[in-house]
């Protein structure tokens, strides 16, 4: 019955997993062998899920960064199914979007001339907009936030922006990763913060990262600890 159902999953049932009655050792049609459920291996035969070979994965996907100039080092260390750890060619360590890699949309945030690899600054900015009776305040990253900020995010003159804080990052792909963790902490530790997209959407052109001034104190915490998680890394290379 195995052999039946792993040949209508074209692979070859070798035998059992002595370690756990569930699973078993299959040998697939590009010539490695692998260890899968006998429930998965039923669903491969039924049509219902394809049947990946990690051994044929992991060699496309070093391919795919040898193409850019990478080197694929293994998965990511946060544990992001999506991302992978790979090393670019000046020796830097970097996570990146695998889809990113194939596409060659990624840029080495130590030697690289894009936005990503460049100095940025997370932002703590507060809009008060008196007409509209609109006192929000946003979590955001940018370059320069100062010049650009009211330019980007299409603020009306009579607006008023007050830059609470401004933390230096030593890239845009730093601050892009720190800022996006920061605020999806937010968004699920303190929903009743976030401020309805109706609320500001006439008036400030993003969908997402407004807040009630309420979560002041706490995004204040979160911008502390991404500044000692950067000088915790600054100290540690140059030990």
């Amino acid at each position: 019955m195995r052999q039946n159902a792993a040949g209508g999953a074209k692979l070859v049932f070798l035998r059992r997993d002595p370690q756990h009655h569930k699973y078993g050792f299959f040998h697939a049609p590009c010539g490695h062998d692998m260890r899968r459920q006998f429930g998965f291996v039923e669903r491969v035969r039924k049509g219902e899920v394809d049947i990946k070979c990690r051994v044929c994965l992991i060699e496309t996907e070093k391919a795919e960064a040898l193409a850019q100039g990478w080197e694929r080092v293994g998965p990511d260390p946060d544990g992001k199914a999506n991302y992978r750890l790979y090393r670019h060619r000046c020796g830097n360590l970097q996570r990146v979007a695998r889809v990113n890699m194939r596409n060659g949309q990624c840029d080495c945030a130590a030697c690289g001339q894009s936005w990503s690899s460049k100095p940025s600054v997370i932002y703590l900015a507060r809009i008060q907009l008196s007409s509209a009776d609109l006192d929000v305040v946003k979590l955001g990253y940018s370059a320069n936030p100062k010049r650009r900020f009211r330019h980007q995010l299409g603020l009306s003159n009579s607006a008023k922006v007050t830059f609470l804080r401004l933390l230096p990052m030593p890239t845009g792909h730093d601050a892009c990763a720190a800022e996006k963790q920061a605020n999806a902490s937010l968004v699920r530790d303190f929903p009743d913060g976030v401020v309805p997209i109706a609320t500001y959407s006439a008036h400030i052109n993003v969908v997402s990262e407004i807040y009630h001034p309420a979560l002041i104190p706490e995004i204040t915490t979160l911008m502390d600890q991404i500044e000692a998680r950067m000088v915790a890394a600054d100290t540690a290379q140059w030990r």
